[in-house]
């Protein structure tokens, strides 16, 4: 008895196993060692150009929200680390420098905080302002 195995070689009880479980249409390849042409084999729907790539989204340039405050501003005193930053020295004076650097930006940072804190405060009072306000509608509305 000649012994026929399936695609992928399982046999069972010299049968045949058919592992199409998601029961696809079998493809009708014709007779064995007759050559057919690839548009009947494989439909003619080929793309003829492979190496044409569509060119990369461009990414839209979004300004930032927060623009970066450089130099001086009315507000803020004279920013020691933007005018040493250039200086060149030995390495204990562009150790000092790197300590004087941080120390400025460290103050930058606390007044950025308390800019901050103060936002955050004034953005409560409004939200309770706003729903003071909309209460008293309601009530007004509902006598």
């Amino acid at each position: 008895l000649p012994q026929y195995r399936s695609k992928d070689g399982r046999m069972i009880a010299r049968q045949v196993l058919d592992t199409n479980l998601a029961a696809e249409p079998k493809v009708n390849r014709g007779k064995a060692g007759v050559k057919g042409s690839a548009v009947e084999m494989y439909g003619s729907s080929f793309d003829f150009y492979p190496a044409r790539v569509p060119p990369p989204i461009a990414r839209a340039v979004v300004p930032s929200k927060w623009q970066r405050v450089s130099g001086n501003t009315s507000k803020r005193g004279k920013s020691s680390f933007s005018s040493k930053s250039g200086q060149q020295g030995s390495s204990s004076k562009s150790g000092k420098l790197k300590g004087d650097d941080l120390q400025a930006i460290k103050k930058e940072l606390t007044q950025i905080k308390q800019k901050m804190d103060s936002l955050l405060e004034s953005l409560e009072k409004i939200e309770k302002v706003s729903v003071v306000a909309s209460l008293t509608a309601k009530a007004i509305s509902f006598s």
